[in-house]
């Protein structure tokens, strides 16, 4: 297997070095082709493995199990992580010569996001479960999060917007509002809606405390009026639940209000008091005493 992801990792720091000495349209596609088979490879690669190493798991000794999971798993391991993101920096690179919204689009859900989901939890675990993780990986691991995420929310963007006028968009609106009591026909056009890129972009945000993509991935929503303001809050209310109402300063929540303060937004940070969050907020405004 490391043999396979060093070869993969070669190929695609074969294509970043070739393709921009060679800039014509034919060329952009055949390496469109050739990232879609790379990225293929490796996911199948690793879900035969994952699938083998489950049915092993399930035959050995409870002891055996939790010593075999102190440490981060093969998939965390250099050769791992150089692949996918190879294969990520060659797709930041193919993307702005694909001239086909619908090309981007291919690149982005098959290529792109699999390599960052991959390459991202590589870094967790790296960064989680490694008694010495390496110099400079939590930097990297915040970096390659913000940078690939912003290219993937652009590609989000054009596909929400492609979408934008058709009329299964707005009755998915309707669906998603009204949740577990959305009738029959209305459960089939969530199975589109959840087939858009946004979702699985936001899952990413949200696992890897990427602060300013999953703020985003809610305005954007926001934005083209699939769900409203309450997308962003049930994120912040998980949030709290999940530490108790003693949310770290670099939360989610917390962010949200310094992005709500510095951009002026003071009735939505305000507002917050109302909506739960009063302890979290009578913290923040401890900084700024001008606003109480």
């Amino acid at each position: 297997m490391p043999a396979l992801f060093s070869a993969v990792a070669g190929a695609a720091a074969d294509i970043m070095r070739e393709f921009p000495a060679d800039d014509r349209a034919g060329s952009a596609l055949h390496a469109l082709q050739q990232l879609l088979g790379l990225s293929g490879l490796l996911q199948a690669a690793v879900s035969g493995a994952e699938r083998k190493a489950a049915e092993l798991s399930a035959s050995m000794p409870e002891e055996t199990r939790h010593y075999g999971a102190a440490g981060p798993s093969w998939m965390s391991a250099d050769d791992c992580r150089a692949a996918w993101q190879q294969i990520a920096e060659a797709c930041l690179l193919l993307r702005s010569h694909l001239t086909e919204t619908s090309q981007r689009l291919q690149l982005a859900h098959h290529v792109h996001l699999p390599a960052l989901q991959h390459l991202l939890s590589a870094m967790r675990d790296v960064i989680t479960r490694s008694s010495r993780p390496p110099a400079g990986v939590q930097e990297e691991y915040g970096r390659l999060a913000a940078e690939h995420g912003a290219s993937l929310l652009q590609d989000a963007a054009d596909e929400l917007d492609s979408h934008r006028n058709a009329d299964w968009f707005m009755q998915a609106a309707a669906a998603l509002a009204a949740g577990p009591t959305a009738d029959e026909s209305s459960q089939e056009t969530l199975a589109v809606v959840g087939r858009l890129l946004i979702w699985p972009l936001e899952a990413l945000a949200q696992r890897h405390h990427a602060h300013e993509l999953l703020y985003n991935v809610c305005e954007l929503l926001l934005t083209v009026g699939l769900v409203g303001r309450q997308r962003l809050l049930r994120w912040m209310q998980q949030e709290v639940q999940e530490a108790h109402g003693a949310v770290p300063a670099d939360s989610f929540t917390f962010y949200v209000m310094e992005r709500w303060r510095s951009s002026g937004q003071l009735t939505l940070l305000m507002q917050l008091g109302r909506q739960g969050f009063q302890q979290q907020l009578q913290q923040f405004l401890a900084s700024y005493p001008a606003l109480l």
